[in-house]
């Protein structure tokens, strides 16, 4: 059983027709009519129906059609994989981000890669956590920062960063250094939604400590909870690296949180199997950057990674 017997059933089982077939692959029909027919005397079972209308597929078609589109897909990743041995560095990649991260990470990300690996084309996407697995899963992405956890077997992951989540509000002249969960519980709130990593894990931490908190506001756009906080006299829980700017603007200021503390880990993931150069050249730019940037994000991150990407 050939690549070519296999190329030319796949192109049936799609046009539904060896008419339509032959177009699309410029054979002429009597030549796939003849291949098809060597094919299925080679397995000793017809793999389509003919109909009115043109073919379907038969039980034993539909057998055929699992191991063909495996074939095919293996074929073309060995010889991603064999490309990129040769020191490949140009291709296509789409990396997945948490908001509340990729307002620090993107743009040195981006300058790294657009000046040291100018070949290589970086689509970014933004969602929380629990989509972006999703996202990661289904192929909408090729890597994602998540919270780290446990994954499927098909997703291997680093952890990359620790992160410690701060109580924000419009600087103010009362003094304080730090906030306990006590005097948390006394400030009106406008935080994430529920379905958001962060709020979840507040809320998780809260409920241990028997705190129950004044959420006012639940708003999952970061960019308008920092405009209302800088509005009002409201107060939100976000990691630093949310803020930065306008910290460092002096128009917002964070206070440590403690009884209980808030920190989150998150993870670099990516699904299983080989690494062509274009995916590892992204994985070990984003480790890069996130090492440069732990100590102006309050970010905690091992000495090395221990995963060689």
């Amino acid at each position: 059983m050939d690549f070519k017997k296999l190329k030319y059933f796949l192109a049936v089982t799609r046009a539904g027709s060896f008419s339509h077939a032959a177009t699309e692959i410029n054979i002429v029909q009597p030549a796939l009519s003849r291949q098809i027919r060597d094919l299925e005397l080679e397995l000793g079972a017809d793999l389509f129906r003919r109909t009115g209308r043109g073919v379907t597929l038969t039980p034993a078609g539909e057998i055929l059609l699992s191991y063909a589109v495996s074939t095919m897909e293996g074929s073309a990743r060995v010889q991603r994989e064999i490309k990129a041995l040769g020191g490949l560095r140009q291709g296509a990649l789409t990396l997945g981000v948490l908001p509340s991260v990729g307002a620090a990470l993107l743009k040195p990300l981006i300058v790294q890669l657009h000046e040291k690996h100018p070949g290589i084309h970086l689509s970014v996407k933004e969602a929380m956590s629990g989509t972006m697995l999703d996202f990661l899963q289904s192929g909408k992405v090729d890597i994602a920062i998540v919270y780290d956890g446990r994954f499927p077997s098909s997703i291997i992951a680093e952890h990359l960063l620790t992160d410690n989540i701060y109580a924000v509000r419009k600087r103010r002249p009362d003094g304080l250094k730090f906030l306990t969960g006590a005097m948390l519980k006394k400030m009106p709130l406008v935080l994430p939604c529920v379905n958001h990593g962060i709020r979840q894990l507040v809320d998780s931490k809260m409920h241990a400590h028997n705190i129950d908190l004044d959420i006012r506001f639940e708003i999952d756009s970061v960019p308008t909870i920092k405009d209302l906080i800088l509005a009002t006299d409201l107060t939100t829980l976000l990691p630093y690296g949310a803020v930065s700017d306008e910290v460092e603007a002096g128009m917002l200021e964070v206070l440590p949180l403690v009884e209980p503390a808030l920190q989150r880990r998150l993870a670099l993931a990516t699904t299983g199997g080989a690494l062509d150069n274009v995916k590892r050249t992204v994985l070990k730019a984003v480790q890069s950057v996130v090492q440069d940037l732990s100590a102006s994000q309050h970010w905690e991150t091992a000495r090395r990674f221990s995963r060689p990407f």
